[in-house]
């Protein structure tokens, strides 16, 4: 998976908004960092993810959460239950 910047677009209803997260891939994690949340009806197992700061980290192995990935996006399912979110790559984040 790139590092950058991931849209999910919230397509359940006309104009239900999107998510926009900063990804950055190691060996041993993901860390996300929430940049954008205008969906109208909140995505709560995403926003879950963000309750205690707007940055989460996911590990790669023995992780509560599972993380599918291929070269322009990902699918994240939160707590593994559930829907999963389909996040796809717009572009290059922060100069790291």
């Amino acid at each position: 998976m790139k590092n950058g910047l991931y849209e999910y677009k919230d397509e359940g209803i006309p104009g239900g908004g999107h998510v926009v997260i900063d990804v950055v891939e190691t060996e041993k994690m993901y860390t996300f960092k929430l940049v954008e949340n205008t969906c109208r009806y909140d995505p709560w197992r995403i926003s879950s993810l963000f309750k205690k700061s707007k940055q989460a980290r996911i590990k790669k192995y023995r992780s509560k959460h599972s993380v599918m990935t291929w070269d322009n996006g990902f699918v994240v399912y939160p707590y593994r239950d559930g829907i999963p979110y389909l996040f796809k790559y717009i572009e290059g984040g922060q100069k790291r």
